[in-house]
């Protein structure tokens, strides 16, 4: 497919005026200014009418959309938050969770694992999860639940990771709590290790 008359982003020069060559989902060139050659004269066309083009969006921190919420654990509302996110221009995913108690993280991490192996549909990509606690200081819950805040606790995060199947890919931990500079070395090259909550 050819995309033309698009402003598209370039991490050089910002947006610039030309056309883009995507063939089997791989972007293959980029046309900046130059006329484009004969030889793609029957590739399929798209007019983007001068609108921006960019990379697809990342969103690693959001608790739900469209009306769920990501730590319901429903494979139906992952769909309806994965859908409404691709609408937006976000192609990957990476949703919070709240501070809860255990079992709840569990069935949270199965499910997003569940959908994770069977989404087959032009949604956007669930690639992570993001813990948001519980290893958090009680002194800084903001909308978290302080009753559900725990100490760092490697081996509860080893059976979130399983339950997961890996896919927990970024927490947030106060690294004042007791254990949590130890938690950090011990997981910082499993897990993106995100600072938060902290005093």
């Amino acid at each position: 497919m050819l995309i033309t008359n698009a402003e598209i982003y370039d991490l050089n020069s910002g947006f610039v005026h030309g056309s883009l060559l995507i063939r089997n989902g791989i972007i293959e060139r980029i046309f900046n200014g130059e006329l484009i050659p004969e030889g793609l004269c029957g590739e399929e066309r798209l007019d983007a009418g001068g609108d921006y083009l960019i990379p697809g969006l990342v969103d690693v921190h959001f608790h739900g959309a469209a009306g769920e919420d990501f730590s319901d654990a429903t494979l139906t509302g992952l769909q309806k938050i994965a859908a409404y996110e691709a609408q937006n221009g976000i192609t990957a995913i990476c949703p919070a969770s709240m501070t809860l108690p255990e079992e709840k993280l569990t069935e949270i991490c199965c499910t997003a694992k569940l959908f994770q192996e069977r989404q087959d549909r032009p949604v956007a990509k669930l690639v992570g999860i993001h813990l948001e606690g519980p290893f958090i200081s009680p002194k800084k819950t903001g909308a978290q639940n302080p009753d559900y805040v725990k100490l760092p606790d490697p081996a509860m995060f080893r059976r979130l990771q399983e339950a997961a199947g890996g896919l927990v890919r970024l927490i947030t931990i106060a690294p004042e709590c007791e254990g949590g500079l130890d938690f950090i070395r011990e997981f910082h090259e499993e897990v993106h290790i995100s600072l938060g909550h902290t005093v």
